[in-house]
């Protein structure tokens, strides 16, 4: 059986070609912390002179120097931590917050509670005034204004208690919430006078 010189020649330039193209993208940073030229590279990635074996070791030599293989701690990476070590990493990650941070935190509840529950309630009741549907009789309208009008106060004094500290962020992000807040109350109360809610129960 003869063998073709030219397409074994091919196959292994092309062999060497990869190989190099692996060892040139995955090992840039240990090439370039260890001072190693390309050319080193294409000497070492050549075929005929790197075995399999020594690809495997001379890659995870590489590998190692990088990091990739060993975590922070030195022990062997692997998907299969336990559930407690992964609990143990969350529970080292969690900052405690500040009371700033608190305070931006119950404005952004209540505000997330205001859009998500309030305002798309107080559309619909606008709506169902429009078309006069969905009421059984006119104190349902007013006992309706009045449940709004509640729950906005509620927020509103919520937003009241928050302290800022001082902190100029958490003073606008407060006064532009009771700001929001105030605004849909005046939207309520124009709908009670436009539709002679008398706002009593």
């Amino acid at each position: 059986m003869a063998i073709d010189l030219n397409s074994l020649r091919d196959s292994l330039a092309v062999s060497q070609d990869s190989i190099e193209q692996f060892l040139l993208n995955n090992c840039k940073s240990v090439i370039k912390s260890l001072n190693l030229s390309p050319n080193f590279i294409h000497q070492l990635s050549n075929p005929i002179v790197l075995s399999s074996v020594s690809t495997t070791l001379l890659v995870s030599t590489f590998l190692i120097l990088r990091g990739s293989i060993y975590s922070e701690d030195g022990k062997l990476s692997s998907d299969s931590d336990s559930a407690s070590d992964k609990k143990k990493k969350k529970k080292k990650k969690k900052k405690k917050l500040t009371p700033v941070g608190k305070n931006k935190l119950l404005i952004f509840n209540i505000m997330k509670n205001v859009e998500d529950r309030i305002v798309p309630g107080i559309n619909e009741f606008e709506l169902n005034l429009e078309k006069n549907e969905n009421f059984k009789n006119e104190e349902e309208k007013t006992y309706t204004y009045l449940y709004y009008e509640e729950l906005l106060l509620k927020e509103l004094m919520k937003l009241d208690g928050v302290e800022t500290y001082d902190n100029e962020d958490l003073r606008l992000e407060r006064k532009k919430s009771i700001k929001f807040i105030q605004s849909l109350h005046k939207k309520i109360d124009k709908l009670k006078l436009e539709y002679n809610l008398n706002g009593k129960s």
